[in-house]
């Protein structure tokens, strides 16, 4: 699946407050620099950080990458 499809579902599972769903996303990449859409997931990631759990797994990782 396309990352933009599994956002739009993420949104709308976000946007209503009575639902408890807890999305996680792993996102696998050659680089950071090759994350598409790093800052809306990482604003999503600040934002619903109960319900929005998120991972970034890639394959030539910088210095201090948190990530995997």
């Amino acid at each position: 699946m396309a990352i933009p499809w599994r956002l739009q579902v993420t949104h709308a599972i976000l946007k209503n407050m009575d639902d408890y769903t807890v999305c996680q996303l792993l996102f696998a990449s050659q680089t950071k620099k090759d994350i598409l859409l790093w800052l809306e997931l990482e604003e999503l990631k600040n934002k619903h950080s109960t319900c929005f759990k998120l991972w970034y797994v890639v394959d030539r990782a910088p210095e201090a990458w948190d990530y995997s």
